[in-house]
Parts: structure tokens; sequence; C-alpha cells
């Protein structure tokens, strides 16, 4: 099995940033470029902070439960999810600050678009 994009695929590396004081969360939202695609992404990378949960949804199905540890690192951009997560709508990434310090945060999807 090839986790790689097809012939024809179009790439797609993808990154939003946000701050949150503690208590707040956020809710990121990627969505397909391209009309009627389907977006693998084997990567889905997040700063790593103490005092933080992470959970990942794909088309409103949890792909990844509420973790204390992120999935991979923007500075990693390790392959995690063998097969790819695969989405039509859109993959929401929700980042929890519940530790006692503001923090900026980084939400990375590397994959493409077939």
């Amino acid at each position: 099995m090839s986790h790689s994009p097809p012939a024809g695929a179009t790439p797609v590396c993808e990154a939003a940033q946000v701050q949150l004081d503690t208590g707040e969360k956020a809710r990121i939202e990627f969505t397909p470029e391209q009309s009627s695609t389907t977006f693998k992404t084997p990567i889905v990378a997040i700063t790593r902070a103490t005092g933080t949960t992470y959970e990942i949804e794909a088309d409103g199905t949890t792909r990844y439960e509420q973790s204390p540890v992120p999935p991979s690192e923007p500075n990693h951009l390790s392959q995690c999810f063998i097969p790819s997560v695969e989405f039509e709508d859109s993959l929401t990434v929700t980042i929890r600050n519940v530790g006692e310090q503001i923090r900026t945060y980084t939400a990375q999807v590397v994959g493409w678009e077939e």
C-alpha cells in the first residue's frame, strides 16, 4: 500500500496560528481547495505545549481522541496517520489551553487532494 500521492494529485501544505489565553479553546478548520475532491493527510502537526489538549475530527468523525500530546509537531512533520486521514468537507483541529500561560500554537496539515 502506497502512502504517497498519486500522479495528478494536488499537494497541500496549510498552516494556521492561534493565541490562547488560559482556559480558552480554538477550533481550526481546514477545507479542500478544490470542489469534489478528497483531501488526504498523513501529517497533522500542532505545537506541543504542557497544559494543552488536542483533538482532530474529519468530516465530523473523531480521528484523534482528546490527548495531552499532539499527533506530530511542526518542527518534525512526522507521518502520524496510516492510512492517511481522508475528508471531503473539513478537518477540524481543536486545541485547548488548560495551562496557566498564554500560548501561541501552530497547526499544520500536509497532504494532497485527489
